[in-house]
């Protein structure tokens, strides 16, 4: 199981670079005088930022060639660099970014005690200048993953709970109505979000014996999936994922469920 965990692990770190890194800064700094620009940045800071975003592009660049000692390398010099980032704000997101590249970096190379120390810095930066922000659940995911990854379950469980709640409290924050609006589109994508991690806290429960709140958890994930229009394939890992659970639990109650919504999902799978 810590296998297939790992591999899962790899599928959301490769997901989350496509999806959810943010674009670095490209404005080139401009030539000529040293005169304010963009907003009153001067000429200088704006180098500075174009520097740290080198630096992040670099990380994100070796961590696509699999490269992962120079992403670490790119990543470290982005953060010795971006403290002479004058404004607070893209100093803090530089940092994010650089962390999130670093975290993942150590994580391929699967030196998790490093990863997890980014991941905490990381959160702990994000709680200081972010409010109702998904990412902040996203590194209590990641650090449930890290843990889970070194067979560690229980802490496992106790992220992916903190990650829940934590969703819970933005999807509150943000939503616009308790049924699906494809307007709601912030509250939604959390949702979604939440989703995904109710499948991983069944696979920890599912490691600590706990069968039961295992099922349970999946049900959840795949109700709250189906509601706020998940991809079919997201869906259908958590439906492979509950009846695997049942079949080797030797359980039969609730498998012809799931057999038929594994059925349906795949007839809307291309």
């Amino acid at each position: 199981m810590v296998a297939v965990i790992l591999r899962i692990l790899s599928t959301v770190l490769v997901f989350s670079m496509v999806r959810g890194g943010r674009a670095p800064n490209s404005a080139s700094p401009p030539q000529g005088t040293s005169a304010t620009v963009h907003a009153g940045i001067s000429k200088e800071e704006l180098e500075k930022e174009t520097r740290v975003d080198e630096f992040l592009e670099g990380a994100s660049q070796e961590l696509r060639r699999k490269d992962y000692p120079k992403a670490i390398k790119q990543a470290e010099s982005a953060l010795d660099f971006v403290s002479q980032v004058q404004d607070a704000y893209r100093r803090n997101r530089a940092t994010d970014d650089a962390l999130d590249y670093l975290g993942k970096s150590y994580i391929y190379l699967r030196e998790f005690q490093q990863a997890e120390e980014v991941y905490h810095r990381r959160l702990a930066l994000e709680r200081k200048y972010e409010t109702f922000e998904s990412s902040i659940a996203g590194n209590l995911q990641m650090l449930g993953m890290i843990e889970g990854a070194q067979g560690r379950w229980g802490p496992a469980i106790s992220f992916y709970l903190q990650s829940s709640r934590y969703l819970d409290e933005c999807i509150q924050h943000y939503k616009k109505s308790d049924d699906y609006d494809p307007q709601d589109i912030v509250a939604n994508n959390q949702r979604r979000q939440k989703s995904e991690l109710l499948l991983y806290l069944g696979a920890a429960y599912s490691q600590e014996g706990k069968i039961v709140e295992a099922l349970r958890s999946c049900d959840e994930a795949y109700l709250l999936g189906e509601k706020f229009h998940a991809q079919p394939a997201s869906l259908m890992r958590i439906a492979e994922a509950a009846i695997g659970l049942l079949k080797g639990s030797g359980q039969s109650n609730g498998l012809d469920m799931w057999q038929a919504r594994e059925k349906s999902l795949r007839s809307r799978i291309p």
